[in-house]
């Protein structure tokens, strides 16, 4: 009834402007109800709105508002063909605030075509221009969804780090719907690193507001029981399996069948746990939950004897597995984020060695405009001078007095300006070492990011059952600095622990501290079992 009274209150706005000729005012109408979170009215006014008279600006405007009516309204979109128009029209145009929502929604659009890193660039783009701004809910919507982004493909540090900023986003705004989407996601984020305590602290504020997402689709509030039920899983299962059960009425998902299937092999009800991993590997979409799915099955009918079928869901799954490895290594999405940063960074400090150049041009023409007005003013005083004596020889020595004035102050032009050539010299020298410095610091950047991306592609090939067996030297030490560069706490605690290592030595620690056991480590570095004592021995010593 609300929103219905609202459209109508709408219309005959939109038409009382119509009357008037004014094209804005509808459109910033559709736009403020978008504000206030009346979607559907915003989308019937902007789908039936005629954009045929509108100049360049407007346009621009209408694609914007139509792309974000749809988007918010759940509407599929299958291309980007027209907020690129949009785009196309505020990079030249200069708003920040217009191009920066632009960016957003085609962020948005690219990552249900399942374009995940091109969606990663328009995000950081649109971090970048509201970096000083104080639009805290778009700023919200930006950092959640790198947030999300960054979870998905196991990058914790910064999955947490976006989401503590969207969450403090949501305290400036307070709006609820924006908190339980923050809660949700850092109780997903601790769980995933198991710590339980601070996930359950947002689960019980998650818990506590729920119910205000209540006129979302039904896949949000499907997807909010759900992970309540993640989260419960390991502490109360009967009330886990309450809230999964809720999940799957509302919007069935592959994951939760597995968390369900996972609750009923506790219980000891096979048969129920087959069934429905069977349900949901028929509605799964994602390599990961498909490899989870099918290892579980071949779990479960190896203990059930019934090994030729175990024997075929465990290749399927090793073959899901080696899927999704091969697309983690192409999709490393942290080292995308890294160089954004660093290029953000050099344009920063490029737009520094500009400000400076143009104040040593401005201390220039100031220099040489000093120097010509003294010049003037010695000549139109040398003028006054000759016209003085011409006239009357009395006033000869009033002029000589004002001759000498001038020469005083051009003595003291010359010192002003020799004092500026010393600070233009000193100037230069700053800018030569400034230069220098810059083409120092790419050249790190350029070294350090090749070292983070070999170490990067090393720990992936171990972890997906590599060895050490082809490493060079310099591959030992890349792998090194990046675990180090990923794991912080680990790098000081082995530095304050062992001090200097060998490589051998520090990647020993490190698979240590990936949960390897000595037996396992030994084929990994490819040493023999008398060295890797020797080794083992070494370190001990340095303890």
């Amino acid at each position: 009834m609300r929103k219905t009274i609202t459209i109508i209150f709408v219309i005959i706005c939109l038409i009382s402007c119509t009357h008037q000729g004014s094209e804005v005012r509808q459109l910033v109408i559709i736009d403020s109800l978008l504000a206030q979170e009346q979607t559907d009215s915003a989308l019937y006014l902007i789908e039936h709105f005629n954009p045929s008279s509108l100049d360049e600006d407007l346009s621009a405007y209408y694609l914007l508002l139509l792309t974000q009516s749809r988007y918010k309204a759940y509407k599929p979109i299958q291309s980007d063909s027209i907020i690129n128009l949009a785009i196309d029209y505020y990079e030249s145009a200069g708003d920040d605030d217009k191009l920066a929502r632009c960016y957003y929604y085609k962020g948005g659009i690219l990552c249900d075509l399942k374009r995940d890193k091109e969606a990663l660039d328009y995000l950081k783009k649109a971090e970048m221009l509201l970096k000083h701004s104080d639009n805290y809910a778009l700023q919200h919507n930006i950092y959640l969804f790198i947030s999300l982004i960054n979870g998905d493909f196991q990058e914790m540090e910064l999955a947490l780090s976006y989401a503590k900023k969207a969450l403090e986003c949501s305290e400036h705004t307070r709006k609820e719907e924006h908190l339980v989407w923050d809660y949700e996601n850092l109780f997903l984020l601790y769980d995933n690193i198991a710590k339980r305590d601070s996930c359950m602290f947002y689960v019980n504020k998650c818990i506590k507001l729920i119910e205000s997402v209540s006129a979302n689709p039904p896949s949000l509030r499907a997807s909010l029981w759900g992970n309540l039920g993640v989260a419960y899983a390991s502490i109360d299962p009967d009330k886990a399996e309450e809230f999964l059960e809720k999940s799957i009425s509302i919007a069935p998902k592959d994951n939760i069948y597995g968390q369900l299937a996972d609750i009923s092999l506790k219980k000891g009800d096979t048969l129920k746990a087959k069934r429905l991993l069977l349900e949901g590997l028929s509605i799964s979409e994602s390599l990961s939950s498909k490899a989870k799915i099918t290892r579980l099955l071949g779990s479960i009918e190896q203990e059930s004897g019934h090994y030729r079928q175990a024997s075929e869901w465990m290749r399927q799954a090793q073959q899901l597995k080696d899927s999704l490895t091969r697309q983690q290594r192409e999709d490393n999405i942290r080292a995308q984020q890294i160089a954004f940063d660093r290029e953000v960074g050099q344009k920063e400090a490029d737009q520094q060695l500009m400000n400076a150049l143009l104040a040593c041009g401005i201390i220039l023409f100031g220099s040489a405009t000093t120097f010509w007005y003294l010049r003037q003013r010695a000549r139109k005083a040398r003028e006054k001078a000759s016209e003085q004596l011409q006239t009357a020889s009395e006033q000869l020595e009033s002029a000589y007095q004002e001759l000498a004035a001038t020469q005083d102050d051009l003595s003291s032009a010359s010192k002003e300006l020799k004092s500026m050539a010393r600070q233009l010299k000193s100037t230069s020298k700053k800018m030569d070492k400034l230069e220098q410095e810059r083409r120092e610091q790419r050249q790190e950047q350029r070294s350090q990011g090749k070292t983070l991306e070999n170490g990067h592609r090393l720990y992936t090939e171990l972890l997906s059952g590599g060895n050490m067996l082809k490493w060079q030297r310099k591959d030992a030490t890349d792998f090194i600095a990046y675990y180090r560069q990923t794991n912080p706490d680990f790098a000081e605690l082995a530095d304050r622990n062992y001090g200097k290592l060998t490589p051998n030595q520090t990647v020993y620690l490190i698979l240590k501290h990936l949960g390897m056991a000595d037996d396992d480590i030994i084929p990994v570095m490819g040493i023999t079992p008398g060295a890797f004592r020797t080794m083992c021995s070494r370190i001990t010593q340095k303890d």
